[in-house]
């Protein structure tokens, strides 16, 4: 069975990623990589970084946690971005 997103239109398109319980438990834990949270916001990977950091301008607080996979490699849980980018879409 494969995960159902609905909508899953390019974000520079203002669409939103319609998280439904339809979603495999697969989908919901599967960990993106910075690559692919990158191409999903549309930004670019130090801007990721620097949305996290506490001590830079751009840090935005509600950015989802990253998951430490190794001493250098972070992920992120797919459905944490997806209601990441559904909050984007709400507020603006």
């Amino acid at each position: 069975m494969t995960a159902q997103i609905t909508n899953t239109i390019d974000f520079y398109q203002g669409a939103a990623f319609e998280l439904n319980s339809s979603i495999t438990a697969f989908e919901r834990h599967r960990i993106l990589s910075i690559a692919e949270v990158s191409k999903l916001l549309g930004r670019s990977k130090s801007m990721l970084y620097l949305d996290m950091d506490p001590k830079s301008k751009y840090f935005k607080a509600d950015f989802p946690k990253p998951i430490k996979l190794s001493t250098r490699s972070i992920g992120w849980k797919a459905v944490d971005v997806y209601e990441y980018i559904n909050s984007l879409n709400q507020q603006g």
